[in-house]
């Protein structure tokens, strides 16, 4: 298991910013575990923690 941080905003009022951690196998399992815990909510970003280390995985929003 890898170790992610995720930034995020909500979507909806009231709006903030989030950051929360998750444990995951990989970048698509980090997505689904955030988005079946948050229906309203956007990634910013997403960070693969490396040994004390940063490397981040930018997320783009969806084109409309």
């Amino acid at each position: 298991m890898k170790n992610f941080e995720v930034d995020y905003e909500t979507t909806l009022p009231p709006w903030h910013i989030g950051h929360e951690k998750y444990e995951a196998e990989d970048l698509d399992t980090v997505k689904r575990k955030f988005h079946s815990k948050h229906e309203a909510a956007r990634l910013m970003k997403v960070t693969e923690v490396l040994e004390d280390k940063y490397k981040s995985l930018f997320v783009y929003p969806k084109s409309s």
